[in-house]
């Protein structure tokens, strides 16, 4: 019983780590330029930007620097962006993986969080995407990183993603998530299945 109480105590503890980010010190970004994201009735862009896990880990929320256009009567109605998580191929991006959304009061702007529901799987060395879209017709643009960060925007006239801007400044973003603990090793789960039958032979002997 021993035995297994000390290896329940020192099993790993697994928190939310910064997986990427392009924020500086104190969060701070360019508060005064940034990518356009524009919906009807303008002709759709989208903005993306990559980051590659270190390591696996699951994905526990989005930090984005956003800013949403005066409200228009009868043209810019809708103060909602959508945001995807996204896969890679051939260095754009692919397919969604998970989507959200952010409600932001018209001309106003900062950083705004999205939660992930699913947790998908972050593998590690593998390029992954986070897309801002127009919900209807939704104006307004992803602020800029002040750090020198760039080759990562992305920006495209309707469906798929096809232009890649590589030589502009990439927007102010992080990836928090939630490391994937190791696999024990055969012999802790030898020791930790020998306490718990020691303790399950422990109680047959006191309750005779």
């Amino acid at each position: 019983m021993f035995v297994l109480a000390a290896l329940l105590t020192n099993l790993p503890i697994v928190k939310a780590d910064t997986i990427f980010s392009t924020f500086g010190p104190g969060d701070t970004y360019d508060s005064t330029s940034g990518p356009g994201i524009y919906g009807y009735p303008q002709p759709e862009q989208n903005i993306a930007a990559s980051f590659t896990a270190g390591s696996n880990y699951l994905l526990d929320s989005a930090d984005l620097a956003l800013f949403m256009h005066p409200y228009v009567e009868n043209w810019r109605t809708s103060n909602t962006f959508d945001v995807w998580l996204m896969s890679d191929y051939g260095g754009l991006p692919n397919t969604i993986i998970e989507s959200f959304s952010v409600s932001i009061p018209f001309n106003s702007g900062g950083i705004y969080t999205v939660s992930s529901a699913s947790h998908p799987l972050l593998t590690g060395g593998t390029t992954f995407w986070l897309a801002v879209s127009p919900n209807g017709s939704a104006a307004g643009a992803w602020l800029e990183n002040n750090q020198g960060f760039t080759n990562y925007a992305v920006g495209h006239l309707g469906p798929p993603f096809g232009i890649s801007d590589y030589g502009y400044p990439t927007p102010a973003f992080r990836i928090e998530g939630t490391p994937v603990a190791a696999v024990p090793e055969p012999a802790t789960m030898l020791l930790l299945g020998s306490g718990l039958i020691g303790l399950w032979g422990f109680r047959r002997k006191f309750k005779a």
